[in-house]
């Protein structure tokens, strides 16, 4: 798999994702957030910066890197303590360790995201 930076554009999960994404703006919604953990977190932060999305950006450990990732403002990149994974991201927000889910005070309606058949 191609995850070096400047890389990722060129992954099938990217594609997939750029896919995807072109399909709901065609059908006429509006994506208000990209939210990506780990590899999605390094796909989502590549939409961003090419597709010069303007909404909000959620990333949850992934492996951005200080000083070489191109992290837009409209990022909110967030780690567990002591993640190998996230490890180079000195500038992510740090929560500490669980074996829970992430609990922010910005996090995005769950009926946002869910397919449409399970609303």
């Amino acid at each position: 798999m191609a995850v070096p930076q400047g890389r990722v554009a060129y992954t099938r999960r990217y594609n997939e994702a750029v896919s995807q994404y072109n399909h709901v703006l065609r059908s006429g919604h509006r994506i208000d957030n990209i939210i990506g953990q780990s590899l999605g977190g390094l796909i989502s932060n590549e939409m961003n910066n090419r597709l010069q999305y303007r909404g909000n950006v959620r990333i949850y450990d992934s492996p951005l890197i200080t000083g070489v990732s191109r992290i837009r403002s409209n990022v909110r990149h967030t780690a567990m303590v002591a993640d190998p994974v996230s490890s180079l991201d000195f500038t992510a927000h740090r929560v500490p360790f669980s074996l829970g889910h992430y609990h922010h005070s910005d996090a995005v309606d769950p009926r946002a995201i869910a397919p449409a058949a399970a609303r």
